[in-house]
């Protein structure tokens, strides 16, 4: 009797539309409170992790607009300190001493001919070679050695002044040097313009003092920079 109350029981159970009802919104409330529990949940980590990434993102702008002008002003300070020291490098010099020793002399005598007479005019020329000799231990070479020659070439712009182009070889090069001269002046300086070889870019001052006037044992003082 039991038996056939409660299989009457749970027949009208499920035929009950009430019951139904509340089942089905039970079902509904506990699927929903899952979902709630579960996706909720995901649904914030997910937020949370695409707010970082943009605040990241946000922050590495704002790094990398902070941070240009300091590496402008960082490349810009290399670039200063680099020119600096280029310029603060100190350049070698030489100075070399010599008795100039002429061996060849040689003039164009421009109208109205009158160097005979011991007389110069506008456009003579004079061209002379010298062979050098060291006046102290100098180049790799002793006192009185020989260590090279030089050749100058003096054109005159008047009877008393001129200009003179000409180059010296030393061991290792050669250096260039120009200027003017005057016959009424005391001594001589001339430019260095250049050279070649351990001469390359030099500059500086060829030097003869007044009191030489002996063609054959005449000083010649080069003050040389080198880059």
């Amino acid at each position: 009797m039991r038996f056939a109350m409660r299989r009457v029981s749970a027949r009208s159970v499920w035929r009950d539309a009430d019951f139904l009802r509340l089942w089905g919104a039970q079902t509904l409330s506990q699927i929903g409170s899952q979902v709630s529990g579960l996706a909720l949940p995901l649904v914030a980590i997910l937020s949370a992790e695409a707010s970082r990434a943009q605040e990241s993102e946000q922050l590495q702008l704002w790094l990398d607009v902070q941070m240009r002008p300091n590496r402008l002003c960082l490349l810009l300070a290399v670039a200063g300190a680099l020119a600096s020291t280029a310029s603060a490098a100190p350049k070698r010099a030489l100075v070399i001493t010599v008795k100039s020793v002429e061996t060849q002399w040689s003039a164009i005598d421009a109208p109205p001919k009158e160097m005979g007479a011991g007389k110069f005019s506008a456009n003579d020329v004079i061209v002379m070679r010298d062979n050098l000799f060291n006046r102290a231990p100098q180049l790799g070479r002793p006192a009185g050695a020989k260590i090279g020659t030089d050749l100058s070439r003096l054109r005159f712009l008047s009877g008393t002044v001129g200009v003179v182009v000409g180059s010296a070889t030393f061991p290792g090069g050669t250096v260039r040097f120009k200027g003017r001269f005057s016959r009424t002046a005391k001594g001589l300086a001339l430019t260095i313009t250049g050279g070649t070889g351990r001469y390359a870019g030099a500059r500086g001052t060829v030097t003869e003092p007044a009191t030489d006037s002996d063609p054959q044992n005449a000083t010649n003082t080069y003050h040389v920079r080198l880059p």
